[in-house]
């Protein structure tokens, strides 16, 4: 179709002398772009122009005001174009009220295009709209995701803001001492390196409890510590406490609950002694001196105790009893002792 119609701009050229006007090329595309129709169009809008430009001339009488108006408006807009204005362009400024500076603008949006410059100017707005429209969409997607990323980052925070920190830390640790969940307690003191059991921590809160201690008050005294101070007892050992472990994504501060261990030693002058933990860890005795034993748990732990002796190899149960630590400290000490008995036994006969 658009080839059609360049060919038919062409031939209208040629024939007309001229390029069609707008109203001819409309009139041209009404016709199908018939060839034969050419002159008749070209033919009939001229006449229609002169009667229109004789009507002008007509209705325009230079006596009056407005026409020394419009008279002065055709000279300025000749001056200022180079050429007289069309019977269209007069009609335009004279609804305007002959104002030039106004018109000027309109006017040169209505001076005649040629077929070609339409069918161009027609395309350039079709991909413009279409450009427009695409930009539009991205637009709306990219202003849709941000929503929903804003959204999302949103519920994020909020659930780790519920689900960290060592307010909830402590929370959720007097809730399992309460419901006495002693293996979920288990589980919160344990660590990669140190694993608690359900009974350990059943003893543990049985310890605590012992003293006088209330799991709920003395974390809520953590809370309200400056320094976060652990739960102590009077003999000045740390039992209880809440311990940053770092942040998630960089952000949420986590906290676990530390139970504190006791620090034992064992003094004996035994010869060849030897202690066996709840583990099966053999630790062997240095005589008359001090042997670490390592870490304990603050509870209750059976040790077994061998060694040789002036009567033979003796085997006995020992405790270590975290009420005789003092600063989380305790010095276990296993001597033998020879004493002499006397008796005396009378005579009967």
């Amino acid at each position: 179709m658009v080839r059609h119609a360049k060919k038919w701009v062409e031939l209208f050229e040629k024939v007309i002398g001229r390029k069609p006007s707008p109203e001819e090329f409309q009139a041209g595309k009404e016709s199908g772009f018939d060839f034969k129709q050419i002159k008749t169009i070209a033919g009939g809008l001229v006449d229609s122009e002169k009667v229109v430009e004789e009507k002008i001339k007509v209705t325009i009488p230079e006596e009056t005001d407005s026409g020394l108006v419009s008279k002065q408006w055709a000279e300025d807009f000749e001056r200022t174009y180079g050429r007289k204005p069309s019977p269209e362009e007069f009609l335009q400024a004279k609804v305007q009220g002959f104002v030039l500076e106004d018109s000027m603008g309109k006017l040169e949006s209505t001076t005649p295009m040629s077929s070609t410059e339409i069918l161009v100017s027609s395309s350039d707005s079709d991909k413009a709209h279409k450009k427009t429209k695409k930009l539009s969409k991205k637009k709306l997607i990219f202003s849709i995701l941000f929503v929903l990323l804003a959204l999302s980052l949103g519920a994020t925070y909020f659930y780790f803001q519920r689900t960290t920190g060592i307010e909830v830390t402590a929370k959720e640790f007097v809730a399992e001492v309460d419901k006495k969940d002693y293996r979920q307690v288990a589980e919160r003191l344990s660590t990669d390196t140190d694993k608690w059991t359900k009974e350990d921590a059943k003893l543990f809160v049985s310890h605590l409890e012992e003293q006088g201690i209330d799991v709920k008050v003395a974390l809520d005294q953590v809370l309200e510590s400056a320094t976060q101070e652990p739960v102590k007892d009077q003999a000045g050992n740390l039992l209880l406490g809440l311990e940053k472990t770092g942040k998630l994504f960089g952000i949420f501060s986590q906290y676990r609950v530390v139970a504190y261990p006791i620090q034992v030693q064992v003094e004996t002058n035994l010869n060849e002694a030897k202690l066996t933990t709840a583990n099966n860890k053999v630790v062997a005795l240095k005589k008359d001196a001090k042997t670490d034993l390592g870490a304990f748990h603050f509870i209750n732990r059976e040790l077994t105790l061998e060694a040789k002796t002036d009567v033979g190899t003796v085997s006995t149960k020992l405790q270590i009893d975290p009420r005789q630590a003092q600063n989380n400290q305790l010095l276990l000490k296993l001597n033998s002792e020879k004493e002499n008995w006397k008796s005396n036994f009378q005579n009967k006969w």
